[in-house]
């Protein structure tokens, strides 16, 4: 299942980059329709950093996970994928760290 989410203004008090919002990426998560737990936790600093992002709700099982474990060597959720085709994976409270501070771009990697 895939959605596409286009953010359309900053929340109150946020500051972004252009070049931050102008990037598209994709979100691969897991299915949980709750609004807690650490895929929600990424989506939520996406939305609020106003970056475009399309999601991607994968396998419940790991082992089922073959796209996400190509692209960072794990079977773990969240993880984005970048139009270049490098992937940003880590704890999910780093990972909102890393967007909420506006610092998403330098996590890609060559």
């Amino acid at each position: 299942m895939s959605l596409d989410r286009s953010a359309t203004a900053l929340p109150r008090g946020s500051v972004s980059s252009r070049a931050e919002t102008d990037v598209r990426v994709t979100l691969h998560r897991c299915g949980t329709p709750w609004k807690f737990g650490p895929c929600w936790r990424v989506q939520k600093a996406l939305d609020d950093r106003g970056i475009r992002y399309e999601v991607v709700v994968g396998p419940w099982r790991p082992k089922n996970r073959s796209i996400v474990l190509e692209g960072t060597g794990q079977p773990l959720y969240p993880a984005i994928q970048f139009d270049d085709g490098s992937w940003y994976r880590d704890e999910s409270k780093d990972m909102a760290r890393t967007i909420g501070e506006g610092r998403l771009l330098e996590s890609l990697r060559p």
